[in-house]
């Protein structure tokens, strides 16, 4: 009786295994986010982001970090190291009005002005105890992060004419479901502007 409970058990791992979306770990040909972005209002919905905690700075002083809408975010008069996905990162993607894209086959990087540089690898990691895979399915990129409270997922795709990225964010977590889209211009590729 045994062996038939683990064998069914095993059965259902996988085939569950199976059902899972592979995401493909290598950038499409003819798929380039590169270039800077810039949010189209109109288009676009607002992200209700709640301020973070208070933190100290060097001098024990406590500040507010961080704003809702893409709004004065407190600290953009500092130079920011690059650092890995993080919640800070989770904050900008929701509400960034501008983002300058680096991308090649394995990877990409975001610089959000004001904040951290965000680089993003292909495949599946942990970092602090989150979970995050990013990979492509078709011509989409997925950037999907597991936290203990909250799973946050991006979608990232293009127009057809290669001029817009829409950028969709749904968050799931004890409060229940959450989606907004975020749309983009084009406004330069590689240090070129785009009309």
């Amino acid at each position: 009786m045994k062996n038939k409970s683990l064998y069914s058990f095993l059965l259902i791992i996988t085939l569950l295994g199976a059902c899972a979306p592979r995401l493909a770990d290598t950038t499409p040909a003819g798929i380039s986010f590169n270039g800077t972005w810039e949010l189209l209002p109109e288009r676009s919905q607002d992200v209700i982001v709640f301020p973070r905690a208070p933190r100290s700075d060097d001098n024990g002083e406590a500040r507010q970090v961080g704003g809702a809408n893409g709004g004065d975010r407190g600290d953009k008069e500092q130079a920011l190291p690059a650092t890995p996905f993080s919640a800070v990162h989770k904050s900008s993607a929701m509400t960034a009005t501008e983002m300058t894209i680096e991308q090649d086959r394995l990877s990409m990087g975001v610089a959000y002005p004001g904040e951290r540089y965000r680089d993003v690898d292909w495949g599946k990691r942990k970092l602090r105890g989150d979970t995050i895979v990013a990979g492509w399915k078709g011509d989409k990129l997925i950037i999907h992060s597991e936290t203990r409270r909250l799973d946050f997922n991006e979608t990232y795709f293009l127009s057809p004419d290669k001029t817009v990225l829409t950028l969709v964010i749904k968050l799931d977590g004890p409060r229940g479901n959450r989606e907004f889209t975020r749309v983009f211009k084009r406004k330069s590729t590689d240090g070129q502007k785009v009309n």
